[in-house]
């Protein structure tokens, strides 16, 4: 266990999942809006690879005074990491489910040091 140097700042794209393998771990490090998180490449469902699915927004709608659905569209803060396998879908931020809150992916702390993207295993 320790920190490791996984990639320069530059390489991971906004909402662009970055795999390494750290330990024989599988890691996805994502940026979004500034910050960096990373999860094991695991879902908490089935173990599927969570990071190989989409990186998108949660879907919200917006509901007339009279409570009927007016327009349904992609959030530009609430994101989700959405598994290939069965379409669970977490949230980027946090981790957790967002269908089921005791399911959550496993969370290493990222450390930016300069130029320079480091995990904590």
């Amino acid at each position: 266990m320790g920190t490791h140097t996984v990639a320069k700042k530059n390489q991971i794209g906004e909402l662009d999942p970055f795999i390494v393998d750290v330990e024989g771990r599988s890691v996805a490090i994502y940026l979004f809006k500034g910050r960096y998180y990373a999860y094991e490449n695991e879902c908490a469902h089935e173990g599927g690879p969570v990071a190989e699915g989409l990186t998108a927004g949660d879907v919200e709608c917006r509901v007339s005074p009279e409570g009927k659905m007016v327009e349904e569209y992609f959030s530009k803060d609430n994101i989700d990491i959405v598994c290939p396998w069965h379409g669970v879908q977490y949230d980027l931020q946090t981790g957790v489910c967002r269908a089921d809150g005791r399911l959550r992916l496993v969370t290493h702390e990222v450390i930016i040091d300069g130029d320079d993207v480091r995990i904590r295993i």
